[in-house]
C-alpha cells in the first residue's frame, strides 16, 4: 500500500472531474455490465484512488455501507471523528443517523480545518469530483487503509454491522445481476434492506428503517415506487425493478400516490 500523500495526490488530480467520467468506466469494466451507465460514483471514486495509489487487498465498492463494514470487519473502522487524520475514508449520513446500515455517502479527508470541520475530496458531488467542508455531525465514522505512513485504527470488530441481524449474504443482494425476486414478506435478508436504503435514498417518506424485513411500511414504500416510475402493482422486487430502485437518482413520488 501506497503513503496517505499518494492517495491524497491521486484524489486532488481528478478534481473537477464531471460525469459520466472515466472512473465509471474503469469500475465498469471491473465489476461487470451492472455498472454500464451512469451510476453514482462517490465509493467507486474512492475505491479508483485506493487501487491506482497501490491499494492491493481493498475490494471494489460501489455499495457505501458494504465498503464501511468491510474496514469494519478488518479492525480498521472508527465510529466519529476522534482520531480521524488525512487520507482516512470518511463516512457520512445527511439526516443523523450514525450506523452503518444508514450511511449514504464517502470521501477522502484531506484535511482538518477546526473543531469540528474537515476538508475532504469527493466524488459525486453535484455531480463532479469536488473539496468540501464537512460537519462533524454528519460524518459516522471512517476507515483507515493500510498506509505505510499511518497505524491502523484500534477500535475492535464489535459494535454496530451495516445490518446487524441480518445474514451475511443472500442470493438477494449486491449487484443486482444476482437478484431474481425479492418476495414481500422476506426477513433478515440483505437484499430487502439494500431495497430499504435505496427508497431511502430516493427520499422516499416517511424513512424506512433498514432491517432487512420486509413489512407493511416496505410494501407500501414499494407500491408508491413501482407507480411512480410506471411498473405494474407487484408486492415485491424483481431484477428489473431492483436495477431501476439502485440506478435512479430522483423519482416524483408524487406519480405514486
Amino acid at each position: 500500500m501506497a503513503s496517505k500523500e499518494v492517495v491524497l495526490k491521486e484524489a486532488r488530480s481528478h478534481i473537477g472531474l464531471g460525469e459520466p467520467n472515466f472512473i465509471q468506466k474503469w469500475y465498469s469494466a471491473r465489476n461487470g455490465n451492472s455498472f454500464n451507465y451512469n451510476f453514482a460514483w462517490c465509493a467507486a471514486f474512492v475505491t479508483y484512488c485506493l487501487v491506482k495509489s497501490g491499494g492491493a487487498g481493498i475490494p471494489d465498492f460501489a455499495y457505501t455501507p458494504w465498503f464501511a463494514e468491510w474496514f469494519q470487519k478488518n479492525s480498521r473502522f472508527t465510529f466519529g471523528t476522534k482520531g480521524m487524520r488525512e487520507g482516512d475514508v470518511v463516512f457520512f449520513n445527511w439526516s443523523g443517523k450514525h450506523t452503518i446500515g444508514n450511511i449514504d455517502h464517502v470521501g477522502i479527508v484531506e484535511k482538518k480545518v477546526s473543531a469540528g470541520l474537515w476538508h475532504t475530496i469527493e466524488g459525486n458531488i453535484g455531480n463532479q469530483c469536488k473539496r468540501v467542508s464537512r460537519d462533524s455531525k454528519y460524518i459516522v465514522g471512517y476507515g483507515r487503509p493500510a498506509y505505510t505512513d499511518t497505524k491502523p485504527t484500534t477500535q475492535p470488530n464489535t459494535g454496530n454491522l451495516p445490518h446487524k441481524k441480518l445474514v451475511p449474504f443472500d442470493f438477494c443482494a449486491w449487484p443486482y445481476t444476482k437478484v431474481t425476486e425479492i418476495k414481500a414478506g422476506t426477513k433478515n435478508s440483505r437484499g430487502v434492506a439494500t431495497v430499504q436504503y435505496h427508497l431511502n435514498r430516493l427520499n422516499y417518506t416517511p424513512k424506512l428503517e433498514v432491517d432487512g424485513d420486509w413489512g407493511e411500511l416496505t410494501t407500501e414504500a414499494n407500491r408508491k415506487f413501482r407507480k411512480a416510475i410506471g411498473y405494474s402493482p407487484y408486492d415485491g422486487c424483481g431484477k428489473y425493478a431492483y436495477h431501476k430502485l439502485w440506478s435512479l437518482k430522483e423519482v416524483d413520488w408524487s406519480k405514486g400516490n
